[in-house]
């Protein structure tokens, strides 16, 4: 038997309040009172983020690029300028701006669930882990992808990546019962018998 804390009721949607939009329960904090009940936050995580960050003063777009500049700068043994300015990743600011204010992927279009969920995909790998390949580490080989999306293409070229998502959609399409697709009653009447 489970034993459960009284409190914040664990399977529900909630709505934050600063966003008015309808989240899972695991996208607002949980915090314990002093008598060992729980509660959620009326505001979701990712708008106490944004506020935090508002409070701070701070660009989160600009210091996570050069978060992750830093750390790629690092694997390749160059400093996170070389890449910020020399392969243009300061360009990927605005994009991202851009990413955290739509809040969807570019490439399934599903939301974020946070600015973390955010992830910079390399359309096209590196061909050489050994050796740096500029050419693939430059900004106009960078795109913004979900995790989802970034984990299931993996190290796989873009265009092969797509091929496979195709495969995928027609198989899970042929799964499916095919529906027959009926004039709207707008055009009923303009069907092409062959007579003109």
């Amino acid at each position: 038997m489970s034993r459960r804390k009284k409190g914040a009721d664990r399977c529900s949607i909630r709505v934050c309040v600063t966003c008015n939009e309808p989240k899972d329960y695991s996208r607002f904090t949980l915090r314990e009172n002093p008598d060992g009940t729980v509660r959620l936050d009326a505001e979701c995580k990712e708008c106490q983020s944004k506020a935090a960050a508002v409070k701070r003063g701070a660009n989160p777009a600009r210091a996570i690029v050069w978060r992750r500049a830093a750390t790629r700068a690092h694997q390749l043994g160059v400093s996170r300028t070389f890449l910020l300015l020399d392969l243009k990743w300061e360009t990927l600011i605005p994009p991202l701006e851009a990413a955290i204010t739509v809040g969807l992927c570019q490439r399934c279009g599903h939301r974020y669930n946070s600015v973390a969920d955010i992830t910079f995909d390399h359309g096209e790998p590196p061909r050489d882990e050994l050796k740096p390949d500029w050419a693939r580490e430059h900004a106009d080989n960078i795109r913004l992808r979900c995790k989802s999306c970034n984990v299931s293409k993996r190290d796989m070229a873009y265009s092969d990546w797509l091929d496979s998502q195709e495969v995928a959609r027609v198989s899970h399409a042929n799964g499916r019962p095919q529906t027959q697709h009926q004039p709207l009653p707008l055009f009923a009447g303009l069907e092409d018998d062959g007579e003109q």
